[in-house]
């Protein structure tokens, strides 16, 4: 049982990374002041992403993270933007 609730702890913390990623990526496209994301953020970011990606189960995060999370990000954004 504690391996479940240290993975969600992981999910939680590299979530929320993933999601700043997001949210940076955002404020650039839309032409907000944001700085341009480093060499070291972007790998520590596709690192992030990737690691969560690549887990055994039950801590594989890919379903979570690409087909709920990114799209979900994604979504909002498309349909921020034609409102």
């Amino acid at each position: 049982m504690a391996g479940r609730s240290g993975g969600r702890s992981i999910w939680r913390r590299d979530g929320a990374f993933m999601q700043k990623g997001i949210t940076k990526l955002k404020n650039i496209l839309e032409g907000k002041p944001e700085p341009q994301f480093s060499s070291e953020d972007y790998m520590m970011l596709y690192t992030t992403i990737y690691n969560m990606c690549t887990q055994k189960p039950p801590h594989d995060y890919s379903q979570q993270l690409y087909y709920d999370k990114y799209r979900e990000s994604f979504e909002e954004y498309i349909t921020s933007m034609m409102i």
